[in-house]
């Protein structure tokens, strides 16, 4: 498992099945230095809503 890097991936698949979620979110730690627990893709929310879920591990403050 790699170490925390302090970013993450916030990325909505909103209408995509849980497997080809998991599989996206795999793909990209393989090709990434990201870890997939530093990769959040919902497929439950649209765009406005992961906005909305995410609003404070978004910002900048």
């Amino acid at each position: 498992m790699s170490p925390p890097t302090g970013r993450c991936v916030f990325a909505t698949a909103h209408g995509i099945s849980d497997n080809d979620t998991k599989a996206i979110s795999d793909e990209l730690a393989t090709r990434s230095v990201l870890s997939a627990r530093d990769i959040k893709i919902r497929n439950d929310l649209t765009c406005s809503q992961l906005f909305q879920e995410y609003s404070r591990s978004m910002s900048f403050t």
